[in-house]
């Protein structure tokens, strides 16, 4: 999710929640545009800063370039992730005048030229291919080469692929999408349940997404389905019900780390707030003492449903820096 599942969101995830009981089975990155990281954009690059307990991690990327999406693949190979998920969903008005997210379901044969160019650099990389002689600009390299310095980002392995995409773009043409997705080289298709036109208003489309999932498990993929689900209970049923192999969880977990596992019922508001505070020093950490603003959204997503709540937001969204609210969260967790 843009500018929610940051490199801090995704590493609370997962140390809050313990390996098959509250921890994803894969987990996602924002995406990234692959025509800036093509131009040498290498700040866009901290939008796939990950953490090896994140592992499997996938990096997203968007775009409408096969050339770039060509070069972006590279890259984050390169970067050790364990899979490639190419964005053909994405409803943002900004995304899909520029010809990407779901816009690409207009266009079948740019979609298809796009998951040749990754299949294309996911066996290259692992066949040796040099990032500089693809043309991979200088300060790109420089940034993977510090990155990988304090990660395990170095096998020359094949990378998954997969698409995520809605059900259609003005209506619902899931299945001959599905279809065409399907016979292309890929190996996870990741369907939300509703059209581009529909936004996220209405209810997503399970049985359409049903329906989809047949088609790909006939052509040997796997199927994640996708649209508002609000807990684990409800995922399990979903995937059972309608035939999916897994289930992608999005909006319940916004300040909810512990989402994924069964067995916690309730939270409390000292664990809330201990919770976003070490959140909040792990985002200070990665992206520095400028970046404040940005953890907004996560303080409010925590700082809700429990006494109190909405006059705390108020006084902690009006801080000015990090040691205001580290200040601010100590002295409210202490009462």
């Amino acid at each position: 999710m843009d500018g929610v599942t940051d490199a801090p969101f995704r590493y609370m995830v997962a140390k809050t929640g313990k390996p098959k009981v509250g921890k994803p089975d894969v987990i996602f990155t924002e995406f990234v545009n692959v025509e800036g990281l093509s131009r040498g954009a290498a700040r866009l690059l901290n939008i796939l800063l990950y953490s090896e307990i994140e592992r499997p991690i996938v990096a997203q990327l968007f775009g409408a370039s096969s050339e770039d999406f060509y070069k972006a693949t590279l890259m984050v190979c390169a970067m050790g992730f364990d899979g490639v998920d190419i964005n053909m969903g994405c409803p943002a008005n900004n995304v899909i005048k520029g010809g990407g997210g779901a816009a690409l379901i207009k266009n079948p044969d740019l979609s298809k030229k796009i998951i040749q160019a990754v299949k294309y650099g996911v066996d290259d990389w692992a066949n040796g291919k040099n990032l500089k002689s693809a043309g991979i600009d200088s300060e790109i390299l420089k940034w993977i080469d510090n990155f990988n310095i304090c990660s395990q980002a170095s096998a020359r392995k094949l990378l998954g692929v997969g698409v995520k995409t809605r059900l259609g773009y003005d209506s619902d043409i899931s299945e001959e999408w599905v279809s065409f997705l399907s016979e292309r080289n890929i190996d996870v298709i990741s369907l939300h349940g509703r059209t581009l036109k529909q936004m996220y208003q209405g209810q997503a489309d399970w049985d359409a997404v049903s329906k989809s999932a047949k088609i790909a498990h006939d052509a040997g993929k796997i199927m994640l389905g996708n649209g508002d689900i609000k807990s684990m209970g409800e995922a399990k049923e979903k995937c059972k019900i309608y035939g999916v192999d897994g289930a992608l969880i999005g909006r319940a977990t916004w300040g909810n780390p512990w989402f994924f596992d069964e067995k916690k019922t309730s939270v409390s508001k000292n664990e809330k707030l201990e919770t976003l505070l070490e959140h909040a020093l792990y985002f200070k950490k990665i992206f520095g003492e400028k970046h404040f603003s940005p953890l907004k959204k996560h303080i409010a997503h925590y700082v809700k449903n429990f006494d109190g709540a909405c006059e705390i937001r108020q006084n902690l969204l009006a801080l000015k820096n990090f040691d205001e609210l580290e200040d601010a969260l100590k002295k409210l967790i202490q009462k």
